[in-house]
Formats: structure tokens, sequence, C-alpha cells
């Protein structure tokens, strides 16, 4: 079981709260605001502290959260933390309008949106959570690239129901 910290902007609450919901059914712990930070502390710093604490940061992408400036300094604590950044798209960000956190740009994006399969979603979210590590070079076979961080569409990239197409 994994550590999960949620960043997401309060107008995807319905999704964070699904997607959380959904987390908690596959056994994993996750850290969400309105569960771990009690009344009367300096949020911020509880904030840091979750993220500081989890194994994975999932960040739920969309126009509102890509502008948002703690969810932005959410990103960047996680980078500065080393975290394993898993972003998942709830709602389609327009990038020639909206600057997207170049943390989360240069990621595989999973794609939640409503016309996306939630099945589907949960397989690439439990994927990129618990990433299985390629074995290590036998004779004759050269280095794995390491871990895969899991499904969805480059950050740059727009989704068709099926695959990804460019730009």
């Amino acid at each position: 079981m994994a550590k999960l910290f949620v960043s997401y902007s309060r107008k995807d609450s319905v999704a964070a709260r699904k997607l959380i919901n959904s987390l908690k059914e596959m056994d994993q712990d996750v850290w969400v605001d309105w569960e771990d930070i009690p009344p009367a502390v300096d949020w911020m710093d509880q904030i840091f502290r979750g993220i500081e604490g989890s194994d994975a940061f999932i960040f739920l992408v969309s126009p509102d959260s890509a502008v948002s400036e703690v969810c932005n300094v959410e990103v960047g604590q996680a980078a500065k933390n080393n975290k394993r950044i898993i972003p998942v798209v709830v709602r389609d960000v327009d990038r020639r309008a909206i600057k997207v956190n170049p943390v989360i740009g240069e990621l595989n994006w999973i794609f939640a949106r409503e016309q996306d399969l939630y099945e589907e979603v949960l397989i690439r979210t439990r994927t990129a959570i618990e990433p299985r590590r390629r074995p290590g070079p036998g004779p004759g076979r050269s280095p794995s690239p390491g871990p895969s961080w899991g499904g969805g569409c480059r950050g740059d990239l727009h989704a068709s129901t099926d695959r990804c197409a460019p730009r």
C-alpha cells in the first residue's frame, strides 16, 4: 500500500472525491486536505508534511488547478522532495491559453475526464502508483530504462477515445 497525496482545485472536488474513494477501495492510504488538516493549525505546513510523508503525489489536472497558486506550490514541493508525480486529467486544459506547470507538462498524463472509461483510469492510476521494476540486465542484455510510471498520453497531446493523437 502506498501513501498518496492528492492535489486538486476546489472546483474539481467532485472528481477528487470520486478518485479518492476509489483509491481507498483499492486499499491505498490517501492524504487529503479535508480529512488530514486539523482545525486551527497552519494549513500550508500540514500540506507540506502530507507531501513529504507520501510515496506518490497525484495531481488532478484541470484549467483551475493549472492556474492555482496553491496547487503549483504543492507541485513544486512534491518535485523538491522527489515524489513520484502522477498527473490525472479531470478536465481538458487548453495549453495555448493556460500555462501548465512544466513539472506536470513533461509527464505522461492519465485521462480521467467524463468521457473516459473510469475502469481504465483506475487501472492506469494503480499502475502508476505501484510500478513494477523491470529485471536488471542479464548476460548480453542492455540495462533496463527503469520503472514505467504509467499510462495516459504526454501532456502536450490530445487524447482520442483509445489512443493519443498529436495536436
